[in-house]
Order: C-alpha cells, then structure tokens, then sequence
C-alpha cells in the first residue's frame, strides 16, 4: 500500500500517538495532529484505521473512527478506489470487534450494495452476525439458501416473524394475514 517505508513509519508514529491518548485530555493535543495527518490520506489506510480502533482504549477507539469517518466521506464523494478485500478481511475476522467488523461491512454494503445480504446470511455461526444472519434466514423465501448442505429456515407459508428474542431465544409466530404486525398488538390478546 505505502510508496515508501518513511510514509509507513510516519503513519505508525501517527497511529501511535492517538493510542497514547487517554481520559481527561491525555495526550489530545497529539492526538489531533496526528488524527488531522491521518485524515489526508487515501482510502489505502482504512483497513489500519479499523484495525487500531479495535482496542480496549474508548478515547484513541473515536479518534481513529473521526480519522475514517473523514477518509470515507471525502472518499465516497468522489471517484476514489476502496481497498475492498482488506474491507472484507475485517469483516470476516472474528478476533475483531463488532463495532470494527459492522463499520467495514457497512462500508462494503455501500460500495457493493448486495455484499451485506451475500455475506451475512452464512454467517449463522458468528457470534457478531448471527442475529442478522437468522433474521435474514427467517426472511428469506427461496430454497438455495444452505448451511451445511441444507436450508436450515425452510419456508413455510402464511407466517411471518412479528419479534425475535436476542439471539434467538424466544420468537412469537403470527399467521401472515393475521392483524398483528408487531409485539406491541399482542397487549391483551390470548397467546
């Protein structure tokens, strides 16, 4: 990525001194003029970016997201290349963060619209996605959806999900013309 190893070394020393940022102001000063530097590069730095905001630190962890934020919406206004194979590695890297592994997905879903439904409804056995995996999976109305060589959520006519428990643990199922369409409008009913 890097046209040389000085460039490289300085976004090291970058990254290094937003790390060193903490609570009460520590370290601030550095931190923003190493977050504004930051900010001028290319979408070539998004992967590093998502990879130092997965840290234990909340304060570098929003710096580093202020530096992406800034990159991608400068980015995506313009004509700008995305690195999206290192954008698909983090979010299909499970020793990352949620919140690191949905940014690079939500970015990916934007660049390639369908990436979201293609990737995240295989991923049933992810403990990041397997909410979303299972919503899609319920939603989902065609045979070629396949986990292990079979469709786990075969279709089944006139239901629809009206509330799923988190993850999974409970669903209530209405027939699909029934009148209630959410678990508000099951106040006083017999269930």
């Amino acid at each position: 990525f890097w046209s040389s190893a000085l460039r490289a070394d300085q976004i090291d020393d970058q990254l290094a001194a937003v790390a060193r940022s903490g609570p009460q102001g520590a370290g601030s000063a550095a931190a923003r003029a190493a977050v504004d530097a930051i900010s001028r590069q290319g979408t070539e730095i998004l992967p590093r970016l998502l990879v130092a905001m997965d840290t234990d630190n909340p304060v570098a962890a929003n710096w580093y997201r202020a530096a992406y934020e800034t990159i991608v919406k400068r980015e995506l206004a313009g004509a700008a290349k995305f690195p999206l194979a290192e954008l698909r590695d983090v979010v299909g890297d499970r020793a990352r963060r949620g919140r690191v592994r949905r940014l690079a997905l939500a970015l990916v879903e934007r660049i390639e619209p369908a990436y979201q439904k293609q990737i995240v409804r295989g991923m049933l056995d992810d403990p990041e996605f397997r909410a979303d995996a299972v919503d899609m999976a319920l939603a989902y109305r065609g045979p070629e959806f396949k986990v292990g060589g079979r469709n786990p959520f075969p279709h089944t006519a006139n239901v629809r999900l009206v509330m799923r428990g988190s993850p999974l643990t409970g669903s209530l199922v209405v027939r699909k013309d029934s009148p209630i369409k959410s678990i508000h409008e099951v106040k006083g009913k017999r269930v």
